[in-house]
């Protein structure tokens, strides 16, 4: 890891309250490569955001009771400070068109507290959401609705 894309958890708290400010953001989301190793820094990050009035997100491809058994570092803190974790890894053959924001029928919805509940799975308040970043040489995209989803899916064949 080139040390210039590492953040403090502090700097990231501060960017963090800034853009809840600026946008009146509604909660943040830790996903991507596996947040359950950084579990130590986002912990803290965590409980920042929940200070502030935000609720937090983790997608993990780890299962929920095995990370119950035999945590990671500050794992067990993080969950104290999530509002809803997606535990189970992508599995491409099992793609799930019907549920926001997963991406396979595997993966599910653990409510850690009463922010939300499960209507959060289908609610068209949360579909159609899409974030795409364009780093150097590729294209990410994360929250794919259904209809761009056939179409990646269609071109690709």
């Amino acid at each position: 890891i080139s040390p210039k894309l590492l953040i403090s958890s502090e700097d990231l708290c501060r960017k963090i309250k800034a853009s809840h400010e600026k946008n009146n953001l509604e909660g943040i989301t830790f996903l991507g490569g596996e947040p359950l190793l950084q579990a130590k820094g986002l912990a803290e990050v965590a409980s920042f955001a929940k200070s502030i009035g935000l609720t937090v997100m983790v997608f993990t491809g780890y299962v929920y009771e095995k990370c119950l058994k035999n945590p990671l570092p500050g794992v067990l803190q993080l969950f104290q400070n999530t509002d809803v974790l997606i535990d189970g890894p992508f599995i491409k053959n099992q793609y799930d068109n019907v549920r926001n924001w997963v991406g396979s029928c595997n993966q599910r919805f653990i409510y850690l507290n009463d922010s939300y509940g499960p209507s959060i799975e289908t609610d068209k308040k949360y579909s159609g959401i899409v974030e795409i970043r364009i780093p150097p040489g590729k294209i990410q995209v994360n929250g794919c609705p259904k209809t761009i989803a056939d179409f990646l899916i269609r071109s690709k064949k």
